[in-house]
């Protein structure tokens, strides 16, 4: 039996403060009589199921909605899961497809540089208002051991960019050392955590 998976993202309500929620659809195509199940990591189903089964004659399409939640401090980017089959027809098949996911704000972005001054550390945090209204949002930047700084970033208006700017003191910086940054929504739950290495 040969199966087809199809993904296609958007977004969907979650959790304010435990996950990040996304929603994708599963479609599942059969040219012969079979049943299975399958499993995405992270991954349930309205009823908050994590296995779904499913039953086909062929030529049917199974699609079903899922909703996969992600840790609330989930850095921003590419993230890549699996997702786990088992189909029986003639016999028996079991095999996984990779789903990659990007995960981040489609209406925010932002590029983050951090450098050696001497003995600190300068962060310069970009963001960027790609949406249609105007944004409210605190931003932050985290070196390991050090107090964390915060930055607001209040009605940057739709097409407008904003530079945000923090110091580190007297810090000791190992190499491939990296410092957490991000945003997040001052009236709501969005957030975007990166990191960056520093330089």
């Amino acid at each position: 039996m040969d199966v087809e998976l199809e993904h296609v993202f958007g977004q969907c309500v979650g959790s304010p403060f435990r996950h990040v929620s996304h929603c994708q659809h599963a479609q599942l195509i059969s040219p012969t009589t079979g049943v299975g199940a399958f499993e995405v990591s992270g991954a349930v189903n309205d009823q908050g199921q994590a296995t779904h089964t499913f039953s086909l004659n062929p030529g049917e399409t199974f699609d079903r909605e899922l909703t996969i939640e992600f840790p609330y401090n989930s850095y921003a980017g590419s993230k890549t899961i699996e997702a786990q089959f088992m189909v029986q027809a003639d016999k028996t098949s079991n095999f996984s497809v990779p789903l990659t996911l990007r995960l981040g704000l489609s209406d925010v972005g932002m590029q983050t540089l951090a450098l050696r001054d001497g003995k600190d550390v300068i962060v310069q945090q970009t963001i960027q208002n790609y949406g249609e209204r105007p944004i409210d949002y605190g931003s932050f930047a985290i070196f390991p051991g050090q107090a964390r700084q915060e930055r607001l970033v209040t009605h940057l208006a739709p097409g407008r960019t904003t530079l945000k700017r923090y110091r580190f003191s007297d810090v000791k910086v190992t190499p491939g050392m990296k410092i957490r940054v991000g945003v997040k929504e001052l009236e709501g739950s969005r957030i975007l955590n990166d990191e960056v290495e520093i330089q």
